[in-house]
């Protein structure tokens, strides 16, 4: 994914798995604002790889087609003025914003996670909330850390790649 591509509309994005969805984190001036986009198959590749070699693959393939244009409408949805507004939490209860005050550590590990095998990934996000809470996301697809490094330090004076 190239620079342009991850800052389209106003904020920089991240794609990542978490607890068998697949959320679109945006990082805005204020924290990060995730979105619930789809399930555990988000498009073609992984669709190929968790789909059954047999008959039963075969038909189940029509519907992972359709969930997939479904998370491309979903994405859609999540115009610039809806995650200023934070108006984008009314549309799934799994949505979430951190202020960035709450975001006490941002941990980067760029080896590839084997969740996604054979697909490539970018590895792991981690943000440190209160409370020692820790949120980890799969990052899917490959994604430009350097890009993403860059831009979380504008929110968080603690961003650790490993």
């Amino acid at each position: 994914m190239t620079e342009n591509e991850q800052s389209i509309n106003e904020f920089t994005y991240v794609y990542g798995f978490r607890s068998r969805k697949y959320y679109k984190l945006f990082i805005t001036e204020n924290g990060i604002c995730g979105a619930v986009i789809a399930g555990t198959i988000p498009d073609a590749i992984m669709a190929d790889i968790m789909l059954p070699r047999n008959p039963a693959g075969f038909f189940l393939e029509p519907v992972y087609n359709k969930k997939i244009l479904k998370r491309h409408d979903r994405e859609d949805e999540l115009t610039p003025t809806l995650i200023d507004n934070l108006d984008f939490l009314k549309i799934d209860k799994k949505n979430f914003f951190w202020a960035k005050e709450d975001i006490q550590e941002v941990r980067i590990q760029t080896k590839m996670h084997n969740f996604t095998w054979p697909a490539q990934n970018s590895g792991t996000i981690t943000f440190v909330l209160p409370k020692k809470k820790k949120k980890t996301f799969i990052m899917y697809p490959v994604q430009d850390v350097e890009h993403l490094t860059e831009n979380l330090k504008k929110i968080s004076s603690n961003v650790n790649v490993i």
